[in-house]
C-alpha cells in the first residue's frame, strides 16, 4: 500500500507514452516519435528501480544483496544505457530528454481523477502552440477560451462578435447552470436529503448561519440575495480553472455591475428606514450640539464621499484580485510553450496547473470578502436599534 501511488503513475506512464507516441508520429516522424518513447521508458524504468530499491530496504528486512543487485541495476547499467541513448546519432535528443516528461504529466493525470479533468488536461497539453503564443504573447498574457480559439481560427465576423461578447455568454452559462444545479437540487425534496440535495442544503445553511452571525434574526429577508451573491461571485471566479473558459468577473464591467446591484439595494434600505431628510440628517453626523452643527460641512462631504465609493472599491478589489489571478495563469500558461519552443512541438507543457488549484482558494476568498462587505453595507443601513448582529 505503502507504493501504491507509484504503481498507479507508472501505469499511468504508459498511458501517457502510448497516446505521445501517436501524436509525435502523426505531426513528426517515426524517430522523433520513438526517440520520446525511449526517453519514458527509460524515465519509467529509473523510477521502477527506485521503487524496487526502497521496497527491498523496508520491507525485507534490509536484505544487502537484493539492495546491492538493484543497486547494480540502477546505476551502473541504467545510467549506462543512458549515455548510450543520448550518443546515438539516428535518435532525436530533443525529443528524447522531453519523453521523462511524461512521468510529470502522468502524475497530473493520477491526481486528476475524473475522466473530464484527465480529458482537458490533455487539451490544454496539446493545444495549438501557434494559437497559443499568439494569444500568450499580449500586454497582458490570459489563458484563450473558447470564442478566443474560435476567432483566432476562423476570424469571421460572427467570431468577432462572440469573441467581444465571451464575459456576456460565460456569465450566463453560469447562472444557467446553477439554476440547473438548484432546481435539480430542490425538484423532489426528500425528507432525509441526499446527494445533490444534501450539498445544496449544507451550502445554504453555512451561508444562513454566517449571514444572521452579522445581521441578526433580520438577516433571514437578505438570505436570497446574499447567498445568490455568493454562490453566482465563487461559480464565476472559479470558471478560471476550467480550460478554454474566462472566468466573468476578471472583467471591471461584469463587477460594476454586481457593485451597482448592492449599491442600489444599501441605498433604497437607507431611504426606507431613515426617510429622505432622516438619511441626510444621518450623514451629517446626526448633529444635537452647537459643535456637531459646526462639525457638519466637514463629516456630510465624507459619508457622501464613502457612500459613492463603496461600489467602487468593492468592484475593483473583486475584479484586480480576478486579473492577477488570470494574469498568473497566462504567464505560467506561456512559459510551458516557451520551455518546448526549441523542439518546434504544437504542444506546451501545463505549467498552469498550480496556480490553477491556487485559484480555487483565492476566488473563494474575493466571493466571501464581497459578500462579507454587502453584509456589513446592509447592516449599516438598517436602524440602530435592530442590528442584534453578533459581528
Amino acid at each position: 500500500m505503502r507504493f501504491e501511488f507509484i504503481h498507479s503513475t507508472l501505469k499511468m506512464t504508459c498511458f501517457c507514452i502510448f497516446i505521445s507516441f501517436f501524436y509525435f508520429l502523426h505531426f513528426f516522424s517515426f524517430i522523433e516519435a520513438i526517440s520520446f518513447v525511449l526517453g519514458g521508458l527509460w524515465a519509467s524504468t529509473n523510477l521502477y528501480l527506485l521503487m524496487l530499491l526502497a521496497q527491498t530496504a523496508l520491507l525485507s528486512e534490509g536484505n544487502v544483496k537484493k539492495v546491492l543487485f538493484y543497486l547494480g541495476l540502477k546505476f551502473p547499467l541504467l545510467y549506462f544505457l543512458g549515455y548510450l541513448l543520448l550518443m546515438n546519432e539516428h535518435l532525436s535528443i530533443n525529443f528524447l530528454l522531453l519523453g521523462p516528461t511524461s512521468l510529470v504529466m502522468a502524475m497530473m493525470l493520477r491526481k486528476a481523477t475524473p475522466l473530464f479533468w484527465k480529458t482537458n488536461l490533455w487539451l490544454m497539453a496539446f493545444c495549438s502552440t501557434h494559437h497559443l503564443h499568439a494569444l500568450l504573447e499580449s500586454e497582458v498574457p490570459e489563458v484563450p477560451n473558447f470564442f478566443t480559439l474560435l476567432d483566432e481560427i476562423f476570424q469571421s465576423s460572427l467570431t468577432a462578435f462572440l469573441h467581444d461578447w465571451a464575459t456576456f455568454f460565460f456569465s450566463l452559462l453560469v447562472a444557467i447552470l446553477l439554476s440547473v444545479i438548484f432546481y435539480k437540487a430542490s425538484r423532489n425534496p426528500q425528507e432525509i436529503p441526499h446527494g445533490l440535495q444534501n450539498a445544496v442544503e449544507g451550502l445554504v445553511e453555512l451561508l444562513r448561519r454566517f449571514i444572521i452571525s452579522v445581521l441578526g434574526p433580520q438577516g433571514e429577508q437578505f438570505l436570497p440575495f446574499l447567498g445568490t451573491l455568493f454562490i453566482y461571485i465563487l461559480a464565476m471566479n472559479w470558471l478560471a480553472i476550467v480550460p478554454f473558459m474566462k472566468p466573468p468577473t476578471s472583467n471591471f464591467n461584469i463587477t460594476i455591475a454586481l457593485a451597482l446591484v448592492v449599491f442600489g439595494l444599501v441605498q433604497y434600505l437607507n431611504f426606507k428606514s431613515w426617510g429622505f431628510f432622516g438619511f441626510l440628517y444621518h450623514m451629517a453626523g446626526s448633529p444635537k450640539s452647537l459643535l456637531d452643527w459646526l462639525l457638519v460641512p466637514l463629516l456630510f462631504p465624507i459619508e457622501l464621499l464613502t457612500q459613492i465609493t463603496r461600489p467602487l472599491t468593492l468592484a475593483l478589489r473583486l475584479f484586480g484580485n480576478v486579473v492577477g489571478e488570470d494574469i498568473l495563469i497566462g504567464a505560467a500558461a506561456l512559459f510551458g510553450v516557451y520551455l518546448l519552443s526549441s523542439t518546434n512541438l504544437a504542444a506546451g507543457l501545463p505549467a498552469q496547473i498550480p496556480f490553477a488549484f491556487l485559484a480555487l482558494l483565492t476566488g473563494l476568498m474575493q466571493a466571501l470578502v464581497f459578500t462579507l462587505l454587502s453584509t456589513i453595507y446592509i447592516l449599516l443601513s438598517l436602524p440602530h436599534e435592530e442590528k442584534h448582529g453578533k459581528f
